[in-house]
């Protein structure tokens, strides 16, 4: 805040930030925003939310507390968390109280103990933790004067996704924007926000808002033949419309850009309306299958760059496991390409062709850094099993994949 070297800024970024520190640094970072961000400008916030959090929480406090109180010194913070885990286990175990009348939180324990530990230390482990109510964002965001635009996840946008229509009528019923967030957060039972905030709020016109979106350009981020039409939701599986969404799947299957425009004029206006195609763009972007596209003059000015960092990321890959993503110039963005994927491609950059030979020369690379690959859950040993699952991660990886990291202009 003190700086004079620093402008001032269109967006403002907070993800996986704002629930893990104190009340004092939020004040230092809402007088930033205060401070810094231009009139029209956009903030983004990710955030624990209640109630989603009501039942786990005392959970993570006993956690944290055995680290705290019981967790041996000298054995640093991840053993701990392998105690506190066990010992949180244990307890609910002799809690049928507790456990009867949360009955999510076996599961939910169970679920967190198998995810990383690195990831565990920052979400439950540190100093501060701090699940917070939307009407109390609100005042946070209030006080840097400014305002609630809409929420960040793209599946909140189609509300028949999370919930019912008895549910959808009861919130339409609440005149109050932000009290029917409120109320929404208790329906879905929401245990994390991503919000939009706006400095400045204009809405669109109805004829402003359909002209953006229909410049807007999209394009396919996964192969289409590993696609799948079904969703979850907060009520749980959702069956997409085929009847819809296989010809739109189809058109984009090229990995061509597209405006959606386009898109609904190439599908047919009289059956594919404008709106029906931004319905479904949304859906299958939440899915992460598909991405914006940058501008044609945006993409060919990096492509220079992105090809030097890609070329380096899958050098790195006959070492390590560390970045599975590689840099998209037409999105801007990440696209997943796993190790064993990026083995692939620099096997492909030195002219080896035939994925039979890709799939000899991994196993031949892991064995001898005696990294296993996965199958189901279980780590597979040097063999024939392993030989088998990389012949068939090579042949679908040329097949499938590499067409669509050369359209992403990925690859040449």
């Amino acid at each position: 805040l003190s700086r004079t070297d620093l402008p001032d800024f269109d967006f403002i970024g907070l993800h996986g930030i704002w629930s893990w520190i104190s009340d004092e640094n939020r004040r230092v970072i809402v007088d930033f925003i205060r401070k810094k961000l231009k009139v029209g400008g956009v903030v983004y916030v990710s955030y624990n939310t209640l109630p989603g959090w009501a039942t786990f929480a005392p959970v993570r406090h006993l956690m944290t507390e055995h680290a705290e109180v019981l967790g041996a010194d000298g054995i640093g913070l991840l053993n701990k968390i392998d105690a506190a885990m066990d010992f949180s286990k244990s307890v609910l175990g002799l809690s049928a109280r507790y456990t009867n009348s949360h009955p999510t939180v076996n599961d939910k324990l169970i679920e967190t103990m198998k995810k990383p530990k690195h990831y565990l230390a920052h979400e439950y482990f540190n100093r501060d933790w701090d699940p917070m109510y939307f009407a109390d964002m609100v005042s946070w965001m209030q006080s840097a004067k400014i305002e609630y635009a809409n929420s960040a996840a793209y599946k909140d946008h189609i509300r028949a996704i999370d919930l019912s229509v008895e549910q959808i009528q009861f919130l339409d019923s609440i005149t109050d924007p932000m009290f029917q967030q409120s109320t929404r957060d208790f329906l879905v039972n929401e245990t994390f926000r991503k919000d939009y905030w706006i400095r400045g709020l204009r809405k669109l016109t109805r004829g402003e808002q359909q002209a953006m979106l229909s410049d807007l350009e999209v394009v396919l981020t996964t192969p289409s033949s590993l696609m799948s039409l079904k969703t979850q939701g907060a009520q749980g599986e959702v069956n997409l419309k085929e009847e819809l969404y296989l010809p739109l799947i189809e058109l984009l299957s090229d990995h061509s850009q597209r405006s959606l425009g386009e898109i609904t004029a190439q599908l047919g206006e009289d059956t594919f309306s404008l709106d029906l195609v931004v319905q479904a763009i949304t859906i299958l972007t939440h899915m992460g299958h598909i991405a914006p596209a940058q501008n044609r003059s945006s993409r060919d000015s990096v492509l220079a760059n992105t090809k030097s960092l890609n070329g380096y990321l899958i050098e790195q890959s006959r070492y390590s496991t560390e970045v599975t993503f590689l840099a998209s110039p037409v999105t801007g963005g990440g696209v997943q390409v796993n190790r064993v994927e990026k083995m692939y491609l620099d096997y492909r950059n030195a002219g080896i062709e035939s994925e039979s030979d890709w799939a000899t020369h991994a196993a031949t690379q892991l064995a001898a850094q005696g990294h296993q690959l996965m199958d189901e859950g279980v780590a597979l040993e040097p063999g024939t099993r392993t030989n088998e699952l990389l012949a068939k991660m090579a042949r679908e990886f040329k097949n499938h994949k590499i067409p669509m990291l050369r359209s992403l202009k990925i690859i040449n």
